[in-house]
């Protein structure tokens, strides 16, 4: 008798555990009910090219629960308004924020990532656009695992024209995942650095464990989405690279008044030094990098200065002076960079050719090399 009634207390007490058991991960699944993936769009006298955003995302995922859309407008002298109108008549869902006055373009991109609420984090340039049928290749993709960093390698396509779908190209679309940033960053590298916002998405609830809470302090002499992304690159668990055309970047779309050689010097290493502080293998990664690869963005926006002009001011006066105090002590600067941007634009572009090629090359051998994993239309 004694030992039967042990056995149904034994009995019960097993029952009672897995109940809780059951509980908690109901708890869990109730917490995680919130949008999987934030859209948040920082848009100022842009009309028409949030019209275009808005435009690719109502028709791939018009009121899915899993993505929350918000636009915040920077005080729009516009037609942004009835943009926005025309789609919440149109019956989407999303929320729009417009700012009593402009506050700065970087002030509203931190507004923009503040009120995100979905489990990743995702500021897209108004001008940028979200290939056919890439949101829901996206979605499965963040809903298949969990991951710190989710990089898109962008195709360009020109900003103010309506040809913004990605031509065929004989690359391989693959979708890499890595625990080791060294291998985040030599991937991201082959295509640009990580001050193109559009093309990263965070994990916002990582990002609200690492990044600083205030960010404002930074606004005038950092790279500002550096603040998200370095700190979650430095502890990264797991990242991805999505190189399969989902994203497309647009070309001479800048606002005014921007100084390509003070983003690229100051801000950079600024963003580097503090962010990546404590992991010098890591900075001198991301800045040799920078240095071989990122800058080449840098001379090609001197070659095509007149081209960018003829749609908003930027500034490329004095790249040498502006760069050399910061990355005068690296060979690489010498070998690389300085001749790119001093040299008269046929011989600029002559010796960046073999730096070019490389890049492809290692962006070849670092996919090849790199674990991925297959997605349904990712590979050709």
């Amino acid at each position: 008798m004694i030992g039967g009634y042990l056995l149904r207390v034994d009995n019960r007490r097993r029952r009672l555990k897995l109940l809780l058991q059951q509980s908690l991960s109901f708890r869990e699944i109730v917490v995680q009910t919130g949008p999987l993936l934030s859209i948040s769009i920082p848009t100022y006298n842009r009309a028409k090219f949030l019209d275009r955003l808005l435009t690719a995302i109502y028709e791939q995922a018009a009121n899915d629960p899993r993505l929350e859309v918000i636009v915040s407008d920077n005080a729009s002298t516009d037609g942004t308004r009835e943009v926005v109108d025309k789609f919440q008549a149109w019956g989407m869902k999303f929320r729009y924020v417009r700012n009593p006055e402009n506050i700065g373009g970087n002030p509203n991109m931190l507004r923009c990532f503040e009120m995100c609420t979905g489990r990743y984090a995702w500021v897209f340039g108004d001008d940028d656009i979200i290939a056919p049928g890439a949101l829901p290749k996206l979605l499965q993709l963040l809903e298949g695992g969990e991951y710190d960093l989710v990089f898109l390698a962008p195709y360009l396509f020109p900003g103010d024209s309506d040809r913004f779908l990605p031509q065929p190209t004989l690359w391989p679309h693959t979708v890499n995942v890595t625990s080791d940033p060294s291998r985040l960053v030599d991937l991201v590298n082959t295509y640009s650095d990580f001050d193109f916002i559009t093309a990263t998405i965070l994990n916002r609830e990582r990002a609200r464990q690492l990044v600083e809470p205030d960010l404002g302090p930074y606004i005038a002499d950092h790279i500002l989405q550096m603040g998200w992304i370095l700190p979650l690159l430095k502890n990264m668990r797991r990242g991805v690279y999505v190189q399969a055309q989902w994203l497309g970047r647009a070309e001479f779309n800048a606002h005014g008044g921007y100084d390509l050689a003070r983003h690229f010097g100051m801000c950079f290493a600024n963003s580097v030094n503090r962010w990546l502080d404590g992991n010098p293998a890591l900075k001198k990664k991301t800045v040799d990098n920078h240095l071989t690869m990122g800058l080449i963005s840098l001379a090609l926006h001197i070659w095509e200065i007149e081209k960018w002009s003829r749609f908003h001011p930027i500034k490329v006066d004095n790249p040498h002076k502006k760069l050399v105090p910061y990355f005068g002590r690296n060979p690489r600067y010498w070998l690389c960079t300085f001749p790119m941007i001093v040299l008269p634009k046929p011989l600029s572009k002559a010796w960046a050719l073999p730096w070019m090629v490389r890049r492809k090359l290692l962006r070849f051998w670092y996919q090849r090399i790199t674990p991925s994993i297959k997605m349904r239309g990712t590979q050709k």
